[in-house]
């Protein structure tokens, strides 16, 4: 009987002994199962926002390595005048209107990016206005959107038109001598003396396509009508090999035609820039001065040049074709001018003062204060976020131009 119980005693567990064994389990497992899914859920999370941070980094790199006008035309970013308190546009030291810029330009429109195979969505705001705000004369002198900087660009082929001329061979001599043939005098130096010349800067552009190119032509004309053209529609630029580049100034170098019969009243000399298609570009006119210490004093100080410039059909903004220039140039002033005579033509509701009209300026470095830098602020959402309703993570910094 009792080597019975005994066996009896070893067979396995009564149910108590499981219930307890279970709840026991549950007691401990549970706790350690939410654990682990507490510590998944925290790491995927954190992953997420790691690669949302990575994605707000990449668009802070897109912005620094590219222009602002090209990121904000990428993006389709909306454009928001900046107001004052009193609901009057904010201006910048140059008396232009300040913007600032929210990309993409609605919630529908997309910024995506991928960070390790997840999209986000971003949204960029550009804004100038803690830069640009300032009052007082000490806060200006801190505030860099109110400093003068020259505003030449690089000075690449790229970008820009380049035609100088050269001193050698002598180019008005060479013009007499072929204009001979259509006057009566064969002296050479009374042809030299009487005749005119006209540099035609064309400039052709053609919107579809971004292309850009610009011509240079010289025509010389005798007194009896008689015509010599040196330069006929040279090309000195074409961006049609890098529709990327855009043409940004034109630079005409050119050699001052001193004549004894040179008057202030009716300049021997004009340019004529050609703009049909109103593309912003900057004119260089700028007077070399190699034939300054050899010349006459007489026909020095009589010597003047006209300027036309000629653009399409449009009302008056602002200046389309600007105009900087090392000629002197007073308005109606002409004994205190070298460029005597400047007429724009196209453009209705002009200003009163032609050099409002083509923004002429005299310093060749042209220096300029303009809104350079902007306070950035990068909104990362998820990608089916379309709607922008919460935000993963948010970066700060600057835009310097």
């Amino acid at each position: 009987m009792d080597r019975k119980r005994k066996d009896n005693s070893s067979g396995g567990f009564t149910l108590v002994e499981v219930l307890v064994a279970v709840v026991i389990l549950a007691i401990v497992v549970v706790p350690l199962l939410n654990s682990f899914y507490t510590a998944a859920r925290a790491n995927a999370k954190a992953k997420r926002l790691m690669d949302a941070t990575t994605a707000a980094q990449n668009v802070f790199e897109e912005l620094k390595g590219e222009k602002l006008e090209d990121f904000i035309n990428d993006h389709t970013a909306k454009k928001t005048e900046v107001l004052k308190p009193d609901g009057n546009p904010q201006l910048d030291a140059n008396g232009k209107k300040i913007y600032s810029y929210t990309l993409p330009d609605i919630p529908s429109s997309t910024y995506p990016l991928t960070v390790d195979q997840r999209t986000f969505l971003a949204r960029v705001t550009l804004d100038p206005v803690d830069y640009t705000t300032k009052e007082t004369a000490a806060q200006k002198q801190s505030d860099y959107n109110t400093q003068l900087f020259a505003q030449l660009s690089k000075l690449s082929a790229s970008t820009n038109a380049f035609y100088i001329e050269d001193a050698v061979p002598d180019r008005d001599m060479l013009a007499a001598k072929n204009l001979t043939t259509s006057v009566i005098s064969t002296d050479i130096d009374a042809v030299k003396d009487a005749m005119t010349k006209t540099v035609t800067v064309d400039i052709d552009y053609t919107a579809s396509s971004n292309w850009c190119r610009v011509y240079i032509t010289t025509v010389y004309t005798d007194a009896g009508g008689g015509t010599y053209t040196l330069d006929n529609h040279v090309e000195i630029y074409n961006n049609n090999a890098a529709l990327s580049n855009k043409l940004s100034n034109v630079f005409l170098c050119f050699l001052p035609m001193y004549s004894p019969g040179s008057s202030k009243i009716t300049p021997k000399e004009k340019i004529v820039i050609n703009n049909p298609e109103n593309y912003p570009v900057g004119i260089y006119i700028v007077k070399q001065a190699s034939r300054d210490a050899t010349a006459d004093p007489v026909a020095k100080s009589g010597y003047s040049m006209a300027l036309e410039v000629n653009e399409g059909n449009r009302t008056w903004d602002k200046a389309v074709t600007r105009i900087t220039t090392n000629l002197a140039y007073v308005e109606n002033d002409a004994l205190a001018s070298e460029l005597t005579s400047v007429t724009l033509n196209g453009p209705t509701g002009l200003p009163s003062t032609t050099k409002e009209a083509l923004d002429i300026a005299s310093d060749l470095s042209r220096p300029e204060a303009s809104v350079r830098i902007y306070k950035v602020k990068v909104e990362i959402f998820g990608g089916d976020d379309t709607g922008y309703a919460e935000a993963l993570t948010t970066m700060e910094g600057t835009k310097i131009e």
